[in-house]
């Protein structure tokens, strides 16, 4: 961690039952792995019985704003948000209304708190601490790309409905996750070339063992499935399957420079287990009524039909089959 210029002078009062005075903090940079601060800005004057409150810093870049009041009661502390903002570029989240944010007994609780941003919203509400666990954030059209604002170079993009809940303790929680991710896209997509696609995902999670069903659809057909589950632990082993079918048009983008085609659909079928660190695949590829069109060769090919098995790193193919529109037929044998 690195750290800059500090400046910070404090004058309260009876700050082990109720705090009120004034502080001025001020803070050139705070530099680490996570997270970078520049600008610093913290002022807390007296107001009714506690300490109301003005922050502003860039952090990651982002313009941040927080202001509020403190009122503390013995071993409980009461914070009246009033408002809250993070922008940066096109992106932002701002506090939708004034909410108290509560902590007492080492609990924290929230009581709707609402943050909206571009359309979409969150609502926060429940508690996590001492008391247990009991919090479920819910999300509507909420904006992807706000992570961006923290992270410039996922890229992200679509809007995401759903709910996590979780529930029992911090450190034995269970959790239920339900989202729908629409419009779906990301730098990395974007750089191969891939369309928006839809995105669902239902989860459970239960002391280090969870269950997931993931489901990606997209154009022409495309429609993958990623279901199983896997533990957290120390082992973090995996038991996951997939199927599905991917139409292979979505290579069309990549190959643009090539003036290469394909059409047809490769129908998955695969399995992924053992350890996180050195996970297991194995499956099957089919390849079915395929078309290969490269112009600049003069190169087609109809009705590609075949199988591939995958294990690990390494492609087997059994054999790819397919007709010449010159007459003939062409096929495929070998390994990768």
């Amino acid at each position: 961690i690195a750290l800059g210029r500090l400046e910070a002078t404090a004058d309260l009062a009876d700050y082990l039952s109720s705090v009120v005075g004034q502080a001025k903090v001020r803070l050139d940079k705070l530099d680490s792995d996570v997270v970078q601060i520049e600008n610093l800005r913290a002022d807390f004057h007296d107001a009714k019985g506690g300490l109301r409150f003005d922050l502003a810093a860039i952090v990651n870049g982002a313009d941040a704003l927080m202001r509020g009041d403190l009122i503390q009661r013995g071993s409980s502390l009461s914070i009246g948000l009033a408002e809250v903002n993070v922008s940066k570029s096109s992106s932002s989240v701002r506090l939708e209304a004034p909410r108290k944010v509560s902590f007492e007994n080492g609990t924290l609780t929230f009581q709707k708190l609402g943050l909206v941003s571009d359309g979409g919203r969150a609502v926060v509400s429940g508690f996590a601490g001492r008391r247990g666990l009991a919090l479920k954030i819910g999300l509507t059209r909420f904006p992807a790309a706000l992570a961006n604002v923290f992270r410039d170079e996922l890229g992200l993009r679509g809007t995401i409905d759903g709910s996590i809940a979780a529930k029992r303790s911090l450190l034995k929680p269970v959790a239920a996750v339900s989202l729908d991710w629409h419009n779906a896209s990301a730098a990395a997509w974007k750089e191969a070339s891939l369309p928006p696609v839809s995105i669902s995902l239902k989860g459970e999670l239960q002391d280090d063992k969870f269950e997931n069903n993931l489901t990606v659809r997209g154009v022409d057909g495309l429609n993958v499935r990623i279901a199983g589950g896997g533990t957290l632990s120390n082992a973090q082993m995996l038991s996951q399957r997939v199927t599905g079918e991917v139409p292979l048009s979505l290579a069309n983008s990549a190959l643009a420079t090539r003036g290469t085609r394909l059409s047809g659909k490769a129908t998955l079928v695969s399995v992924v287990s053992g350890n996180t660190a050195a996970p297991e695949l194995s499956g099957t590829v089919t390849f079915s009524a395929v078309t290969v069109a490269e112009p600049a060769s003069g190169l087609r090919l109809n009705n590609v039909n075949g199988v591939a098995q995958l294990k690990d790193d390494s492609i087997l193919i059994e054999e790819l089959r397919g007709q010449s529109d010159k007459g003939g037929s062409a096929s495929l044998t070998g390994s990768i």
